[in-house]
């Protein structure tokens, strides 16, 4: 019994050391990875709708429809 004990508890050792939390830090990382790139893609549609509206509302705010619009209308 103590043989089978023995061999259960013993780990092939690692050339790096311990690897207790490489889960941890690969999940840590993986999520940062996932945050940024949706926060970017997120702040893109964000500048290209902001200015889509911007000329929606210059286009409408001109006077007549062949007159040139106002440059002084901003949406922020």
């Amino acid at each position: 019994m103590g043989y089978f004990k023995d061999s259960m508890e013993r780990r092939p050792k690692s050339p790096t050391g311990d690897e207790s939390g490489q889960a941890m830090v690969e999940y840590l990382l993986m999520m940062l990875t996932v945050v940024s790139v949706v926060s970017i893609m997120g702040f893109g549609f964000r500048r290209s709708l902001f200015a889509l509206w911007q000329g929606f509302s210059r286009e409408i705010s001109a006077a007549c429809p062949g007159c040139p619009p106002k440059p002084n209308i901003k949406i922020r």
